[in-house]
């Protein structure tokens, strides 16, 4: 297997949610053609049921991920004002340049991999 998620590369906390992120990627075309949402779907959908609804307007943190204003370029103003899906897509983005990097969930949302499995089934 190549690509971010190998053995060689992933710590051995992680090692669980590696292997679930390769089946995840490795499915990830077929699923981008029928669905709107990004490919770690799930794992954007788990992280919200643990932080706001997905149209909240803050204060300080906005939309169902709750991001900051402008959340680190991937966004414009409030994110509670876009759909789910671009709110999704956003994340996915900002995770993908992180080369899909563990430490990027950790320091965006701190508790997401101790929520109900969140890394786990992402």
């Amino acid at each position: 297997m190549t690509g971010p998620y190998t053995a060689l590369s992933c710590p051995r906390k992680a090692l669980a949610f590696c292997a679930a992120m390769a089946c995840a990627l490795a499915l990830a075309g077929q699923a981008a053609a029928r669905s709107p949402f990004p490919p770690h779907h799930r794992l954007w959908l788990c992280i919200q049921r643990y932080e706001a609804r997905w149209h909240d307007h803050g204060p300080g943190h906005y939309g169902g991920l709750q991001m900051t204003w402008g959340w680190l370029g991937y966004i414009r103003g409030d994110a509670g004002r876009l759909p789910q899906a671009a709110q999704e897509w956003a994340a996915e983005r900002a995770w993908r340049a992180s080369g899909y990097a563990y430490s990027f969930l950790e320091q965006q949302w701190y508790r997401w991999d101790e929520a109900d499995g969140c890394g786990a089934s992402g």
